[in-house]
């Protein structure tokens, strides 16, 4: 119970960074299977990025709670850990957003039925959520995750 009146705000935002980065590669992985843009090649820069993003929110999660009760000196390793999963948060949504920059133009110009528009929606919702992610780990970067953290 102690570890749990330890958590502060960082925690928690880093918990929903966590969770906005798993709903955006969901969102990616549907609208990869969407007749618009099911021809597509899955792109593994966002593929890996967000699975390494996502492991690297886990270890600053985890490394965030041992430096407040160990009194490691692990803080530097935190901050690269910062800057790693942003960076890679971000390259994930701009080659999603650019490998669908395209179709985006011709689903607005051409082929603007329901499907095709849905189709847009979703992907639009997954960059989104893609870059709230990485806002949410800039904000998180700046926050402590553990009220006993230096």
């Amino acid at each position: 119970m102690k570890a749990l009146k330890n958590l502060s705000l960082g925690f928690y935002v880093g918990v929903l960074a966590f969770i906005v980065e798993v709903v955006a590669l969901v969102f990616y992985f549907i609208n990869q299977g969407t007749v618009t843009f099911g021809n597509l090649p899955l792109n593994m820069v966002t593929v890996v990025g967000g699975v390494i993003a996502l492991a690297i929110q886990l270890l600053i999660l985890v490394l965030g709670q041992l430096r407040a009760s160990n009194k490691t000196g692990v803080g530097v390793l935190l901050d690269l850990a910062y800057v790693v999963e942003a960076v890679l948060i971000v390259w994930g949504a701009t080659v999603f957003f650019a490998d669908r920059i395209n179709l985006f133009s011709s689903v607005m110009t051409f082929n603007r039925n329901a499907q095709s528009l849905a189709d847009m929606n979703s992907a639009l919702y997954g960059i989104g959520a893609m870059f709230a992610a990485a806002v949410l780990v800039i904000l998180s970067s700046f926050m402590r995750v553990s009220k006993n953290q230096e």
